[in-house]
Parts: C-alpha cells; structure tokens; sequence
C-alpha cells in the first residue's frame, strides 16, 4: 500500500481541502483508506463521517497525578514541589499537571500505588476506524491540552494498517507546523504532499516544513494554494523550489466556491465547474504518477 501524507508548514493552507478531494476523487478508481492525523483539531469527519464504526476505543497514554484522600495528611509537600502549579487545597488541576511524578516523589505517606499520590494513567482523547463508502477510515482526538500527540499518530497509523490492509492507497491529512505530529505522521510514508500558500509567513513555513521532511529522508512535492492572491510571493516560492529542487506540481487560484464546498461539508471537486477543482483535479493526476514511480 503507498502512503501519500499531505502536509504544511501552517494551518489554513488547505491542506483538508486537497485531501478530501483526493479521497473523493479516489472512489471507483483505486481500493483506497484514509487518516485524519492532525489529532488535536481533527476534521476530516466533518465531510466522511457516514459509515459503520469498525473501532471505538479511548486512549490512555498519559498520566497524571492523583491524591487519595483517604490517606492525604494534607501536609502540603506536593503543593510545595508542584513546579505547574497543578497542586493546590489537596486538589488536583488536570489541566496543569503534566505528569512528572515529583508529587509522587516527595509524598511521605504509603508507598507505590497505596501513596496518598501517585501517578495515575488517564484518558487523552479517543481514536476510531470506520468503514466509509470512500475506504477505510482511522482518526483519533485528543481532550484540550492532552499529551501524546505523536503517540496518537502512531495509533491512528497502526489502525489504518490494520484494517485498510487490502488497499492499494492510503492519503494522510498531517497536521500543521514541524513538531512531534509531524515527524510521527511523516514516518513510513512514501510521498509528502506539501500544500503552500504565497505568503511571507507561508514561504518561512515552507523552509522549515522542507528541512524537516528532508531530515527523515522522504521525497517531497508541492502545490500553491491561492496563488493568485499574491503573485510576488508565489513567484518567491518558485525560486525557492528551484533553488532546493522541490517539484511544484499545480497552482490552485482562489475560488470562493471552496467557502461553499468548506460550508457544505463537501469537497471541492463536488463542483466539477470550480476552477480550483479543476486544478485540483490536475493535481491528484500528476500526484498519483509521482506516487506509483516510487
């Protein structure tokens, strides 16, 4: 199965908008499976979310500390050494708490799990599959201010694996930025769709997102969203690509019926009179000859 990721340096690029399409444009042509990997915000579901659920199961990669008051002497050396401030009153602040386990540590009274604290593994979020009439499904969300994204990823990597095991495709919806997410959505993947807006914080996103999908060794192309918006900036990008040999495949020009489509719940390419969907369209042919070279 190849593996196409689709990725940005920043969130807004339309990164969701181009891998919908794909998804969308996938259906009758190859056996294909999909991921929704930006955890923290997931919103692929918003325009798959028909089909019958195949896995629904919690995640518990994190812990957090917590205060058995039944044996707490309220003597406040955890309040003392929290570092987060996520100790106070004999209370326990979720949110604060990142887990280091010097409550734990300093506690004097019981030992282990009979401490009156300890660390206690907790729910991070949920991660499910489901079976779509577009292929197989896997996305995961984290709770607000949940740990273990990369964790997660991996999870939700691992399911579409699993139970997408007969498709000859799977595209990846990654998550913004160059952080744990991405390095955990980059690996194991064949090709990285790299979607740019002409910018001046889009053409530093790009600088960043390029080193770091080049660090772990993954080839890389790219499209430009928007490109008409700012023809100066789209002609940087361009110089840029050519200057570090990224392949830019397509330009997208601004469309306002992508805010129809966004609004709908639909892709873009569900209106077949869209200029962006026309070129997107462009853009999932030649991605797809990139991808089967590999």
């Amino acid at each position: 199965m190849k593996q196409l990721l689709i990725l940005s340096g920043k969130g807004g690029t339309g990164k969701t908008t181009i891998a919908s399409s794909f998804i969308s444009l996938l259906k009758g042509q190859q056996k294909a499976c999909f991921a929704d990997c930006d955890v923290d915000v997931p919103n692929l579901h918003l325009i798959f979310s028909e089909g019958q659920t195949m896995l629904s199961q919690k995640t518990c990669f994190g812990k957090r500390a917590v205060i058995n008051q039944s044996l707490c002497t309220h003597c406040g050396l955890c309040e003392q050494h929290c570092r987060f401030g996520a100790m106070k009153n004999g209370v326990v602040n979720p949110y604060l708490c990142e887990g280091c386990g010097v409550c734990e540590l300093v506690c004097p009274i019981g030992s282990g799990s009979e401490k009156a604290v300890h660390l206690a593994e907790t729910s991070t979020g949920s991660y499910s599959v489901s079976a779509t009439e577009y292929g197989v499904f896997s996305t995961a969300s984290l709770k607000p201010g949940a740990g273990a994204t990369g964790k997660t990823i991996n999870m939700v990597k691992q399911n579409l694996s699993t139970y997408g095991e007969n498709a000859e495709i799977a595209v990846i919806d990654g998550s913004p930025g160059i952080g744990c997410p991405i390095i955990s959505s980059v690996a194991g993947v064949d090709l990285v769709l790299l979607v740019l807006e002409p910018s001046l914080s889009g053409l530093s996103d790009l600088t960043r997102i390029l080193k770091t999908v080049r660090q772990l060794r993954v080839p890389a192309v790219a499209c430009i969203n928007r490109s008409d918006t700012a023809p100066q900036f789209t002609q940087d990008i361009y110089r840029y690509c050519a200057e570090h040999e990224l392949m830019v495949l397509e330009e997208i020009p601004f469309d306002p019926l992508v805010i129809r489509a966004v609004n709908h719940n639909r892709p873009i390419v569900d209106y077949p009179n869209s200029p962006a969907a026309q070129r997107v369209t462009s853009l999932f042919s030649k991605t797809l000859e990139v991808l089967n070279t590999l």
